[in-house]
């Protein structure tokens, strides 16, 4: 948490130099195909849109860490069906795309939306995802979109990394079978196996209308994504 864009990108770029293939921050469609885990309600462990009573309270304490007013340590509460885990709350997560008040359409291969052209970072944000221990439950849904400034650093925002499938050369590993299947990097790094597939992002539900136009994103290729965001130890290695 709490490190600017240019930092992430070093980071970034350092990890790939190690392991040999790019590694970048996710898409907002990856993120959000991810935090689902094949689940359809607003957060990902439930089909419910909107849960009530002792399933309510549940997701409070699980997301926004109940009365915990500071960051937990990773990986403290449970994951979802691929084995994410902090997917919602937290931490919030920020993307590789430039925000917009609505999702973009070009998002439906599961690619970034990037601006285009130079745009002076204290103006350029990029979205950000899942919500933190500082908001609300609703904040925290597998939907819900906000954004951070590129310049800019916030203790409760953090993000964790994606490696795309294809190898340098133009090779393709051959494809894990099982969603969620893991696998370590050279620094120690777990990463968990997200299956190629279909979803319909976004929500009706926002009063905003930054969650809208809801409309199916297919992946034709699975990827691999940090099983949580990457850790202060992690950032030092």
């Amino acid at each position: 948490t709490k490190v600017n864009d240019q930092k992430m990108t070093d980071f970034c770029n350092r990890i790939a130099r190690d392991n040999r293939r790019v590694v970048r921050l996710p898409s907002e469609a990856e993120w959000e195909y991810a935090c689902r885990a094949g689940s359809k309600g607003l957060y990902s462990f439930s089909d419910e849109e909107k849960p009530r009573g002792d399933a309510f309270k549940e997701m409070q304490e699980l997301f926004t860490n109940g009365s915990h007013s500071t960051l937990l340590d990773v990986a403290s509460k449970k994951a979802n069906a691929w084995g994410l885990y902090d997917m919602n709350g937290n931490a919030a997560e920020l993307c590789i795309d430039n925000y917009r008040d609505s999702i973009p359409k070009v998002v439906s291969n599961g690619q970034a939306f990037r601006f285009k052209g130079t745009v002076n970072p204290a103006f350029a944000q990029r979205v950000r995802r899942g919500g933190s221990y500082r908001t609300r439950l609703h904040q925290c849904s597998t939907t819900y979109r906000d954004s951070l400034r590129q310049n800019r650093a916030k203790e409760d925002t953090g993000f964790r990394i994606v490696l795309p499938l294809l190898l340098p050369k133009n090779r393709l590993e051959k494809a894990p079978h099982r969603p969620g299947e893991e696998m370590t990097n050279g620094l120690g790094m777990k990463l968990r196996w997200i299956p190629a597939g279909a979803f319909f992002m976004g929500s009706f539900d926002d009063p905003n209308k930054n969650e809208e136009p809801v409309h199916l994103v297919r992946f034709s290729q699975g990827f691999w994504m940090g099983a949580h965001e990457v850790t202060q130890g992690q950032w030092k290695t």
